[in-house]
């Protein structure tokens, strides 16, 4: 018996530091937020960015990354949070440790999308895009001059090829496999793009800047379904559950009912958010480049057990 209990203890030992506090629950919200750098006379003279993580519930966990340069919205990728800066696409852990950079061929980088064969796709704040193999080499660059420029989100659909994107309030879908020219879907909702997400259905969750700001739900041929009038919105996200996102409304990070609209949390932040991602998001695009389900902690947790069960059995059967 004593045996049996020894083994089941030695798993365990080993299954349950993986839930520890610099460690990602499936569900966490990391969002790249900035604040004004101020003068000795009040006045801003630069902006400073962060990154910080915070529950399923919106509570607040801790600091990724201090405040430092500017930032763009993070992307979360089997373990690692991705983030655009001045001069690369950053890559920090989920205990906050620096990693070297996944490229430093990029400029002033906004929004990441899973791409093609596991690889990244980018945008930057000049109308550009950058699509990058899994390990960091650049396959595709388009430049602002080249049909379409985006100035807004991106996101990859579930069939691995095609990509949608923003540009001043309209929508395109890009066929990236068959190296097509992007497609103008809709006329203009209003005069600037931002955040982008893909629904498992294929619809889509765009931040479009309107009088007093909204988030709009758009079919995949980028006509409206619903406008949910939300104040000052820049980042995007979907949440674990399937029935809902994450936004904002300046610095209060909001989780929405798709169906509804209803406000189901609210929390108050000390920064202007402007990139959100989540741990384990549904995104559209990593569907389609992943091919064995990552596993939560939770899960490694009950496979242990289920381990640590039969090999209690065995020892007693011998």
């Amino acid at each position: 018996m004593k045996r049996s209990l020894f083994a089941v203890f030695s798993v365990l030992a080993l299954a349950f530091p993986m839930e520890g506090q610099t460690s990602f629950q499936r569900g966490d919200v990391v969002v790249s937020a900035y604040e004004d750098v101020l003068g000795d006379d009040g006045t801003p003279i630069s902006v400073q960015s962060n990154l910080r993580v915070y529950g399923n519930d919106g509570a607040y966990k801790r600091e990724l990354v201090s405040p430092d340069g500017v930032y763009g919205e993070p992307f979360v990728l089997r373990r690692i949070v991705f983030f655009g800066s001045r001069e690369a696409i950053e890559r920090v852990a989920t205990d906050g440790t620096r990693l070297e950079p996944f490229t430093t061929n990029v400029a002033n980088v906004n929004y990441l999308s899973p791409g093609p064969t596991g690889g990244i796709l980018a945008v930057n704040n000049s109308g550009e895009i950058y699509q990058f193999a899994a390990d960091g080499t650049l396959i595709r660059f388009r430049d602002s001059m080249q049909n379409l420029p985006a100035f807004g989100g991106i996101d990859l659909a579930s069939d691995g090829c095609t990509a949608y994107y923003g540009l001043a309030g309209a929508l395109a879908r890009w066929n990236l496999c068959a190296d097509a020219e992007p497609v103008l879907l809709n006329p203009s909702l209003r005069s600037a793009s931002y955040g982008l997400r893909i629904l498992p259905d294929g619809s889509l969750l765009a931040v479009v800047l309107t009088d007093t700001g909204s988030v709009f739900h758009l079919d995949r041929e980028g006509n409206v379904i619903h406008e949910y009038p939300i104040p000052s919105p820049h980042g995007i996200a979907l949440d674990i559950d399937g029935t809902s996102f994450w936004t904002n409304a300046g610095n209060l990070l909001l989780r929405i009912d798709i169906a509804t609209g209803a406000v189901l949390s609210e929390t108050f932040t000390p920064y202007q958010i402007y990139g959100i991602s989540v741990a384990g998001e549904p995104r559209a695009g990593l569907a389609a480049t992943q091919s064995v389900p990552a596993v939560s902690p939770l899960g490694l947790i009950g496979l242990a057990l289920a381990i640590a069960i039969l090999a209690a059995v065995a020892l007693r059967m011998r």
